[in-house]
């Protein structure tokens, strides 16, 4: 297990590396850009999917972790939902 999660964390640092180091010029480099984040955003959810699905795995956090994730992440996905929503209604309200 601990190897499976140490080659998880190498190859998300190598991602992180990348979109932070990401600069896009024009219309093209800003969806590429967006494409890249978002399948960063769905490898995450989707790894955290797993292990909560996962009891076994659930038992080698604590609950102070569990706290500390939960406190982390509400206001990302707050944010995200936020933003989501902005721009829908903002193209919504384009259209009419």
């Amino acid at each position: 297990m601990v190897m499976i999660v140490s080659v998880w964390v190498d190859e998300t640092k190598r991602i992180l590396e990348i979109i932070k180091n990401q600069t896009p010029r024009d219309r093209l480099e800003y969806v590429g850009s967006l494409a890249d984040l978002n399948l960063a955003l769905a490898r995450s959810v989707n790894g955290w999917d797993e292990w909560l699905r996962n009891p076994q795995i659930m038992t080698m956090l604590t609950e102070e972790e569990l706290q500390q994730v939960y406190e982390k992440f509400k206001p990302i996905v707050i944010s995200f939902l936020e933003l989501d929503i902005w721009i829908m209604e903002k193209k919504i309200s384009e259209q009419t």
